[in-house]
C-alpha cells in the first residue's frame, strides 16, 4: 500500500462530472477538480436540488477534492427519466448501488440492460459515457466514489498483486471492470460506505480519514471480488483464478463473435475445462456462450441495418451467417420481426442496393 510519502506531480489535467435529467433543465451534478494527487487539497462538500413538477424528491450530495469526487444522490420521479452520467478524464470508479430498479448502458463497457442497484463494481474508463433509465415512482439511491489515476495508486500500490489484470487494462486505456460481474453490498460494504458519506469533513484530520476509509473500502471490494463466491455461482467449483479466464473468454468472443470459436476450442484457449467454462459463463454473465454470441450477432446487424448501407446478404455474412434464411429466422427469433420488415419500416434503400428476403 502507498502512503502520504508517495510522490505526485502537478498537471492541468481535469476530471469532471456531469449528471443531469434529458428532460429537466439544471444538473445533478456538475463537478470538476485536477486529477493530481494531492494530499494538502481541500475538501469541498454540498449538496444539490431540482424543483421540478416531475420530480418527488432529490438529494445529491457531494464531496470533493483533486484526484476526487464522491457522488451520493437519492432521488425519485413522477415520469420515466433519462439520467446521461458523464465522466471526462481517466478515472477508476467505485460504484455502490444501494437501492431501486432502472435499465441503463455505458459506452464501450457495457450495452442497455435492466439492473437492481443491490450491488457494487469497480471500473476503469478513459471516459465514462452511461445512460441511465429510471421508471416512475422507484427510489433511487447510489454512491459513487470516483478516482483518478494518481489517486487511486496512492491508495494501492501498482504493483500489488491484487490487480495486476486491472492495471493491464488501465495501462492500455481499455474500458474495463475489474470483475467479470457485480456482488453484492454485503454488511461490510455498507458500514465503511457509511462511514464515508457520514464523515465531518472539516479540516485536515478528516482528509486523512477520508482517505484511510477509501482504502478500506477498495480493500474490501478487492478481496469480495477476488475470494468470495460471486452471486448466483452456487456450488460452481471456481477458483479466483478463473475469474480473469472467464473473463478472457468473453473477450475472445467479443473479437471473434461473427465466427467464434468451438466451445472445446475456447476453453483450451483461456486454459478451462469445458465445463467450468459453460457454467462459469452462465453464472457470471446470465446468458450462455451460445446466448452471448447471438446477443452480438444481432445487435451488430440491427445497427447495420439501421444505417442503410448494407444488403440484408451483406449484413448476413458480416454477423456469420451464410443463409439468409438462417440470419432472417434468427433475427425474427430475437427481434420479433424478420429483417426485410426492419428495412420497410425504416424506409427505401438506396437506389444502389436491394435487399432479398
Amino acid at each position: 500500500m502507498a502512503g502520504y510519502g508517495a510522490s505526485y506531480r502537478s498537471s492541468n489535467a481535469k476530471m469532471k462530472l456531469t449528471s443531469r435529467i434529458t428532460s429537466i433543465p439544471g444538473w445533478i451534478y456538475n463537478l470538476e477538480v485536477g486529477d493530481d494527487y494531492m494530499p494538502d487539497s481541500a475538501l469541498d462538500e454540498g449538496v444539490n436540488t431540482i424543483d421540478h413538477p416531475a420530480i418527488r424528491y432529490m438529494e445529491a450530495h457531494y464531496l470533493t477534492t483533486s484526484g476526487l469526487i464522491i457522488a451520493n444522490c437519492r432521488m425519485s420521479f413522477r415520469e420515466d427519466t433519462e439520467d446521461l452520467f458523464r465522466i471526462d478524464g481517466s478515472n477508476i470508479m467505485l460504484n455502490f448501488g444501494l437501492s431501486g430498479s432502472i435499465a441503463y448502458e455505458v459506452d464501450k463497457l457495457v450495452p442497455l440492460h435492466p439492473a437492481t442497484l443491490t450491488s457494487h463494481t469497480i471500473s476503469y474508463t478513459p471516459y465514462f459515457h452511461g445512460r441511465f433509465l429510471m421508471p416512475a415512482g422507484q427510489q433511487i439511491h447510489y454512491v459513487c466514489i470516483i478516482l483518478s489515476e494518481s489517486f487511486y495508486f496512492n491508495l494501492i500500490s501498482k504493483e500489488s498483486t491484487l490487480h495486476k489484470d486491472f492495471v493491464n487494462k488501465m495501462q492500455k486505456k481499455e474500458h474495463a471492470y475489474f470483475s467479470p460481474g457485480p456482488l453484492k453490498v454485503t454488511p461490510d460494504v455498507k458500514c465503511v460506505l457509511s462511514e464515508i458519506v457520514a464523515a465531518n469533513k472539516q479540516g485536515r484530520l478528516p482528509r486523512l480519514f477520508l482517505e484511510t476509509k477509501i482504502k478500506e473500502i477498495l480493500v474490501v471490494q478487492l478481496e469480495q471480488f477476488l475470494y468470495q463466491e460471486p452471486p448466483g455461482t452456487g456450488n460452481l467449483p471456481l477458483q479466483a483464478a478463473d475469474v480473469s479466464k472467464l473473463a478472457e473468454a468473453k473477450r475472445i468472443l467479443d473479437d471473434q463473435f461473427a465466427n467464434p470459436p468451438l466451445i472445446p476450442t475456447l476453453a483450451k484457449a483461456v486454459m478451462l475445462n469445458e465445463y467450468k467454462l459453460k457454467v462459469g459463463f452462465k453464472a457470471y454473465y446470465q446468458q450462455t456462450v451460445h446466448q452471448y454470441v447471438i446477443h452480438k450477432k444481432m445487435r451488430l446487424a440491427l445497427s447495420l441495418l439501421k444505417d442503410g448501407n448494407h444488403t440484408i446478404g451483406e449484413v448476413a455474412y458480416q454477423v456469420g451467417y451464410r443463409d439468409i434464411a438462417h440470419f432472417s429466422n434468427a433475427f425474427l427469433k430475437y427481434y420479433g420481426c424478420r429483417p426485410k420488415q426492419l428495412v420497410h419500416r425504416l424506409g427505401d434503400e438506396p437506389a444502389t442496393k436491394k435487399n432479398t428476403r
